[in-house]
This record gives structure tokens, C-alpha cells and sequence, in this order.
């Protein structure tokens, strides 16, 4: 346990003398940290008195009880964890404070709460750093993660005398802060003031957290996790922060993924149930259910619930649409692509392991789905599995199988893995870079043998599998890092793509949605070039998987509108205009026109200035040709 720095004295007198220079002169001395620095600055720029010795927000003890009220969930599950960690204390001065991710503390304890009483560190009062300067909790806050100030590092002379290591506490399902805690003691006795202890303690409250909304049933959430529908967690921009294992195995969908469940305007952090169709990959139609997902009593994103649509079909077809893609689906004007193309197309003569790399969304499993259905192995399986969607103690179970009796809860009879379920056709490892190194030995030692032991079982069962892997990671590199085997990456790595970004290739964008409206059925909506002038200024980050997202908003908006009959201007989503130039080729120059002016003011809204930014053109020439327009 440490008691003391080993170089306090010198430390503190450091640490003064750079406080007393800035708080002087402004002028930062050049060995303050990085964070300290930026805190600073800040507090400066709030003009906040340096002599400050107090919190100067301090609740009524009515709004004080309210708030203790509001945050009765987050107050439950740290509590007890807090109070192990003053047990572990064997000094008075430390003391734990637990605030809301507004800076409010909601608990203080300790042994001796005399001291945060005196600077009003107790529960209803704020430290935000705009109001108490550099501090523990409010620093944190912007920071976003752990940190510890010690002595003078503190903005306000007030707690020139403490050191504060502190540590956000975050929402296990969307990685969101909802709440800070922080120790405080004397600077010259700093017993547990570390930094990997704090940060430890947070993470046990978030487990606490997680088990809490996963399990109890006080949750309002229980019932959903423990149905065996797919379920996932997204946030206000329809980013997918949290899956559940059905929902990776039955609809493809990845944490992390832009998900655009509602094509519409429509404010995700209501409170209201909304309800709507899903289509799959595989063409089924699923119901939604979505509700607010609230912890501590903050809206953090919504959940999502999906539920099979029973139907009869009149008639079976023999393959799903998706068995039967092949390199005429690849859509592409690009060379490079169409030269990846005929590559593929002969490796999928061959039974050599293919590496396909590339960013999220360029297609990857589409090269690979390719590469199957024009192989030999045709009419054999292609099954897939996402290495980095899995939970990390179930990867085994799901590649190799199990046999009866080798877990708990094990299912009777067994199951088998994914090699046996693609024998005598394709494995396709998605996200490879994501399995645990610990495991990889064991997809190793499949690849050489051709041999798959299930989880428990003491025989081996052959199987004749062709793999194709795929990953957006520097596999090469995380070799070098000892962070992927060398042996397995040159196993897999026979044959390689390499899959361009979609800003790389954006002459494939025309195309890709023109296919895109094939497939929905509106091959004759004629799409103006100013729509795929906008288009092709966005970076996509998410490459074709973003810009079919954002075909589905365009087309919402067209049905909407539908007043020509043409998707224009007026149909883009806004935030694929912002900062954008948008050009109407006339006699194959770039011209302004009346219409496109005209849509532009309608577009935003009658503001001049970025009706201008969006033509490409300065305000006074935007002016002068509104002039032409009214004479």
C-alpha cells in the first residue's frame, strides 16, 4: 500500500511553481501533463477564481433528496462495492464520492467526512470544472476516463491539500457514462489512491450493472434478454452498441454497425413503444419492438426485439436469393474491382484457403458467397461464422461443436460446430483477426489435420472443408505484435483480395444505386445527377453497407415527396448535404440553375449563406441570380 510519494517534497514544490506561473502570467510551464495543461486552460477561459475553497452548487435538502431519489439505481449497485473499499482503508482521511454523469454527488463515505462537509462534498452538491476547476470528478467527466491530480495540479487553491484518483463508471450495454467515482485524501497520505484499483472498482460496478438488467427481476429488460430472440441495444445515431447471440447468429447484425431501423425522422429517445418490419439478409420478415433503454433514469439509446413473422409460403423456392449470388452481383465500373473479379473467379477453381481483406462494409462476404457458388462445392454448404461476435467462451463450442455432458446446460445429444456443418463445402471466417490468440492453435491444428475434435470429446470426426477468411485488421502487422499467429496467418493467407474502400471507387456509386433500386423494385425512377454529385463528395466510412443505408432514407423521403416522380436534391438525408457542393451538369459544364437554386433554399430552409455553400457558389452571385429569377 503505498503511504507516500517518494519524492513528495519535491513533487509539491514543482508542482506550486508551476500553478503560481500560470495562475500569474497565463504562460503554461513546459512539464504540466497533458490533461492538467488542457484542464487549466479551460478553467481559464471560465474565468474561475484560482482561491476558490468550496463548491459554490449546493442543493436544497429537498432537491438534494430528489436528486438521491433519481439516482437510487446507480447509488444500489455501487453501494456495496464502496463500502468494501473504506473496509480495505486504514486511515480516516480517504473519501469515496459517487456523482451522476452531471457532476452531482449522490454518496459520500469514508471514516472521517468532515473534510468534503468543509468543501461541500457531499451529496447535492455539483463539480462540474467549469464551476470547481480542475478536480477529480469533473475532469473525469470531460476526460472521459481515469486520472489521478494531486496537490497543486487542482485549479482552486481550496484542494491544493488533496490528491483526487478517480475513475468513470459506464453503461455495459452502450458504453455511455452515467456516473463518476472518485477518491479523495491528503496529499502527503495517499493510501489506495491508484489508479488500476479505482478503475477496477468501476468495472465491478458495471458488471453489477449488467447482471442487474440482464437477470433480476426488477428489470424491465430481463424478459428480453432471457427470450430466445434476437436482441440489440442502439443509440441516437442507429448505431448498434450491444447484441445478443441470436441476433449475430440469425440476422448477421454486428455491435458497432449503423442499423437504420426507421427510415424517417424519428426521435430515438422518446419514451414511446414503436413498432416496425425487418427484412433480413435472407428475405425473412421479422416484427420490431423498440423501446427507450433507460438506466439510472437516463435515456441512453433504445432496444430492439425481434420476432419471427409466422407465415405459409405458397411456394418453396429450392435456394434463398442468397445462395445464388454470383460475380454479376459484384457491381462495380472500377478496375480495380473488376480485376479482383476475375482473380476470384479463379480461385474459386481451387481448394486453396482465401484471405479477403478490406474495410467494414466493401462486400467481403459477397466475394466470398461469389467464390462458393462458383466453385465445385457449389451445392454444398456455405456456412458462415463471425469470429469477433461471439462470446469469447462460446468461439470453441460454435467452430468445433460439443458433445453430450461437456459443459453445464449442455444440450442433450450434443451440437456441432460449424466445420461439420459446412463439410464437404465452404467455412467462411469472418472478422478472423478477432479470434483469441488462445484459440487459434486449436483452428490450427483443424486447417493441418483436417481432423474436428467437439468440445469433450475424446474421437475425432474427418471433415473436408474449404475455408475462406476475412478481416478488416492488418493481420501482418498484429503478427509482428504477437497479436495473431504467424503459422495460422500464412495458413489462411494462400490466397488473397484486397477489397478497395468505397471512397476509393466512388465512380461504383451511380451503379450500386441504380441496383439498389432494382432490388426494391423501382427500376424506372429516374435519379438526378445532383444526387449522385452529393453522394460522391461523402467520405463512407461505412463503405456500401452506409451508402444501402442511405439509399433506404433517399427512397423513404422520394415516396414521401413523389412529386415529379425523379429523386432529387430534396429526397438526400441531411446529414449527406451538410458542407456539401452540389453541381447540375448542363451541356456537360457546371452551371447554376434556377431549379437547383431553388432547391437548395428549400432544402436549407431559406438560409442564404448555406444555400450558397451547397451550390458551390459565393453569396453574391447567389444573390445576382436570384435577381434573375424575379426580373
Amino acid at each position: 500500500m503505498v503511504r507516500s510519494f517518494h519524492n513528495y517534497k519535491a513533487k509539491n514544490k514543482t508542482l506550486l511553481n508551476n500553478w503560481n506561473v500560470f495562475t500569474d502570467s497565463g504562460e503554461m510551464p513546459a512539464d504540466v501533463v497533458a490533461h492538467i495543461e488542457e484542464s487549466w486552460v479551460r478553467c481559464k477561459g471560465h474565468d474561475l477564481d484560482a482561491g476558490l475553497n468550496y463548491s459554490p452548487h449546493r442543493m436544497s435538502d429537498a432537491n438534494a433528496s430528489a436528486l438521491l431519489k433519481e439516482n437510487r439505481f446507480l447509488i444500489e449497485q455501487s453501494t456495496p462495492h464502496l463500502e468494501q473499499l473504506v473496509d480495505l482503508m486504514d486511515a480516516d482521511t480517504p473519501v469515496i464520492t459517487l456523482a451522476n454523469h452531471d457532476c452531482e454527488v449522490v454518496t459520500t463515505l469514508g471514516k472521517n467526512l468532515a473534510m468534503p462537509e468543509k468543501v461541500n462534498l457531499v451529496p447535492g452538491s455539483r463539480w462540474l470544472e467549469e464551476d470547481c476547476g480542475t478536480n477529480g470528478i469533473g475532469t473525469s467527466v470531460i476526460e472521459g476516463k481515469a486520472l489521478s491530480i494531486f496537490g497543486h495540479e487542482h485549479y482552486c487553491q481550496g484542494w491544493h491539500e488533496w490528491v483526487c484518483t478517480s475513475s468513470p463508471i459506464a453503461d455495459p450495454f452502450t458504453d455511455k457514462m452515467i456516473g463518476i467515482i472518485n477518491i479523495s485524501g491528503r496529499k502527503d497520505f495517499v493510501p489506495l489512491h491508484n489508479i488500476a484499483l479505482v478503475r477496477s472498482i468501476a468495472k465491478m460496478i458495471e458488471s453489477s450493472i449488467y447482471d442487474h438488467v440482464q437477470f433480476s427481476v426488477a428489470s424491465n429488460y430481463a424478459k428480453h434478454f432471457s427470450s430466445n430472440n434476437p436482441v440489440i441495444i442502439f443509440d441516437e445515431y442507429f448505431r448498434i452498441k450491444y447484441v445478443n447471440l441470436e441476433a449475430v447468429r440469425s440476422l448477421h447484425l454486428l455491435k458497432g454497425e449503423h442499423f437504420q431501423l426507421f427510415p424517417g425522422e424519428v426521435n430515438l429517445m422518446h419514451s414511446i413503444t414503436i413498432t416496425n418490419k425487418y427484412k433480413d439478409f435472407k428475405g425473412k420478415t421479422w416484427n420490431v419492438t423498440t423501446q427507450s433503454f433507460r438506466i439510472n433514469n437516463r435515456v441512453l439509446g433504445r432496444i430492439a426485439v425481434f420476432e419471427k413473422v409466422v407465415s405459409i409460403p405458397i411456394e418453396s423456392p429450392k435456394k434463398q436469393v442468397i445462395e445464388q449470388i454470383n460475380f454479376d452481383h459484384i457491381i462495380t465500373a472500377n478496375p480495380q474491382i473488376k480485376h479482383l473479379k476475375t482473380q476470384a473467379n479463379q480461385y474459386a477453381k481451387t481448394d486453396l484457403n482465401v484471405l479477403i481483406t478490406g474495410e467494414t462494409g466493401t462486400g467481403k462476404e459477397l466475394f466470398a458467397r461469389a467464390i462458393h457458388n462458383n466453385s465445385d462445392r457449389k451445392d454444398k454448404p456455405f456456412v458462415v461464422i463471425n469470429c469477433g461476435a461471439i462470446p469469447r467462451d462460446l468461439v470453441a463450442s460454435e467452430l468445433f461443436g460439443y458433445v453430450e455432458g461437456a459443459f453445464t446446460n449442455a444440450k442433450k445429444g450434443g451440437q456441432k460446430g460449424k466445420f461439420v456443418a459446412a463439410d464437404k463445402g465452404t467455412l467462411f471466417l469472418d472478422e478472423i483477426g478477432e479470434l483469441p490468440l488462445d484459440l487459434q492453435p486449436y483452428l490450427l491444428r483443424v486447417l493441418e489435420e483436417g481432423v474436428v475434435y467437439p468440445v469433450g470429446a475424446v474421437e475425432g470426426q474427418a471433415v473436408d472443408v474449404r475455408i475462406i477468411a476475412a478481416t478488416n485488421r492488418d493481420l501482418k502487422a498484429d503478427v509482428e505484435a504477437d497479436k495473431f499467429r504467424a503459422d495460422l496467418y500464412y495458413r489462411l493467407n494462400i490466397l488473397k483480395l484486397a477489397i478497395p474502400a468505397l471512397r476509393e471507387r466512388k465512380e461504383d456509386i451511380p451503379a450500386l444505386f441504380t441496383a439498389f433500386l432494382k432490388e426494391q423494385k423501382f427500376p424506372t425512377i429516374q435519379v438526378r445527377q445532383e444526387v449522385f454529385s452529393a453522394l460522391q463528395q461523402h467520405d463512407w466510412q461505412g463503405n456500401v453497407r452506409e451508402l444501402r443505408n442511405c439509399f433506404h432514407k433517399i427512397l423513404f423521403n422520394f415516396q414521401l415527396h413523389n412529386e415529379e416522380g425523379i429523386i432529387g436534391a430534396k429526397d438526400l438525408p441531411e446529414e449527406y448535404l451538410a458542407t456539401k457542393k452540389i453541381f447540375i451538369p448542363i451541356d456537360e459544364e457546371v452551371k447554376e440553375c434556377p431549379l437547383t437554386i431553388e432547391q437548395a433554399l428549400k432544402i436549407t430552409k431559406g438560409n442564404k449563406s448555406k444555400a450558397a455553400d451547397l451550390l458551390g457558389i459565393s453569396r453574391m452571385t447567389l444573390y445576382r441570380k436570384l435577381g434573375e429569377i424575379s426580373n
